[in-house]
């Protein structure tokens, strides 16, 4: 839950003289639901705008709201979207990240192996290169000094 919002039960929604209550925005997909002649319509965000793993099932839908003489009922319709792992590109972003971690890795082993074979710090060797101009050899340093 997000800091400083009110988060009602349902229980004091009840009793209100409402038919039904709705709900959406950020939260998870909680259903359709029917307590005491009120229901409560709490089925999360139209879209999935967000990756998380804990929630990769859910799938979006929209309710409808039928009135007639019989009163009023609820029909869940589910939208049909991309498959998660699609959408948000899930392998690929996994593949990501461990080929930063990799990449982490070897210049964490070419600085100690700098020091130790050459006694000087990968930035002042990266700095001594001649054949490379001042503005690319900064680059490259400021890259290094972010990881």
């Amino acid at each position: 839950m997000y800091e400083g919002e009110d988060i009602v039960p349902y229980s004091d929604l009840l009793h209100q003289g409402v038919d039904g209550w709705f709900f959406g925005h950020w939260h998870k997909d909680q259903g359709i639901s029917i307590k005491d002649k009120t229901t409560i319509v709490n089925t999360g965000s139209l879209t999935r705008g967000a990756l998380h793993l804990d929630d990769l099932e859910r799938n979006p839908c929209i309710v409808e709201v039928i009135a007639d003489k019989q009163g009023i009922s609820f029909n869940r319709i589910d939208l049909p979207v991309r498959d998660v792992l699609i959408a948000f590109k899930v392998e690929e972003t996994i593949a990501k990240r461990e080929n930063k971690d990799k990449m982490e890795e070897v210049v964490e082993k070419m600085r100690s192996l700098s020091i130790e074979n050459h006694g000087m710090s990968l930035r002042d060797r990266i700095m001594q290169v001649k054949e490379v101009e001042d503005i690319v050899k900064q680059i490259a340093v400021e890259y290094l000094e972010k990881i």
